[in-house]
């Protein structure tokens, strides 16, 4: 065999180095990257259990998973291809990174649970930051609150299972230290932009109904003195299969379908 096909024979068998693809960046455990220039973080103890990400050989299975959370550890979250996100006590780690399953098992470099758009701010601060903090469900927000002093934070309960959420608007000139100081704290989620939602209902009225609009809108439903009240109503993608046991209507049949390609449209009628 020439020594160039043996040579790529080996490569395709080696196994592959574990990675994770986040939204900031891929994770290479075994060659980790530097932190970059603006995160200063500083290692800070967490308040009960760690929070790691274990990396497995293939995706666990039922079996693999329960010998996880028997070795005292906790699956939170996923993360491609083949990392998950895990609570555990610090005397359990040990336990789990035997398992012969698991590749890898230790902490994500804190930089990246900084949302990619808030990193590339820190590197030039200027105007101020709107940023939400996403604390892990069953922790307190009191350092998070505190990492935040004086910047006008405001925490809720609304994240999984009454996980704490908190916004605050940061100066420009704080945003990398305070960034590095949220993000170094072990019950911190991840750190997002704060993003501010409005409702689309007006422009809504005219593309549900005749795609005619904004001035003068078309809306031959409500023409007709049908506006939904107290009804309940469905709205089903072509690529449904509308006679699986879960949707077929044995008393109405097959529901209308709209097949009007250019406007307008007409309205459409059980």
């Amino acid at each position: 065999m020439p020594h160039w096909l043996a040579l790529a024979l080996l490569l395709a068998l080696a196994p592959t180095p574990p990675e994770l693809h986040l939204a900031s960046g891929t994770f290479r455990p075994l060659a980790p990257a530097p932190p970059p220039p603006w995160f200063a973080g500083a290692s800070v103890p967490p308040l009960g259990r760690d929070y790691l990400v274990l990396i497995a050989r293939d995706p666990l299975t039922v079996e693999e998973r329960r010998r996880v959370e028997a070795s005292g550890a906790e699956i939170l979250d996923v993360i491609p291809p083949r990392g998950y996100r895990v609570r555990v006590p610090p005397e359990s780690a040990s336990s789990v990174r035997r398992l012969p399953f698991v590749v890898w098992l230790g902490a994500l470099p804190a930089h990246l649970k900084v949302d990619p758009e808030l990193a590339r701010r820190a590197l030039a601060p200027a105007d101020p930051v709107r940023l939400q903090v996403v604390v892990a469900p069953g922790e307190p927000d009191q350092r998070v609150l505190e990492a935040l002093a004086g910047a006008s934070a405001a925490a809720s309960a609304s994240g999984k299972d009454g996980a704490w959420r908190v916004v605050a608007t940061v100066p420009g000139a704080r945003l990398s230290a305070t960034l590095s100081a949220l993000a170094s704290l072990p019950e911190v989620e991840g750190i997002e932009p704060a993003r501010t939602f409005r409702l689309f209902n007006q422009d809504a009225v005219w593309v549900h109904q005749s795609f005619v609009g904004p001035s003068p809108q078309q809306t031959p439903i409500f023409s007709r003195g049908l506006f939904g009240c107290g009804q309940i109503l469905a709205v089903s993608d072509s690529a449904q299969d509308y006679d699986s046991c879960y949707f077929r209507d044995t008393v109405a049949g097959a529901p209308p379908i709209v097949s009007c390609a250019a406007a307008p449209c007409p309205a459409v009628s059980r």
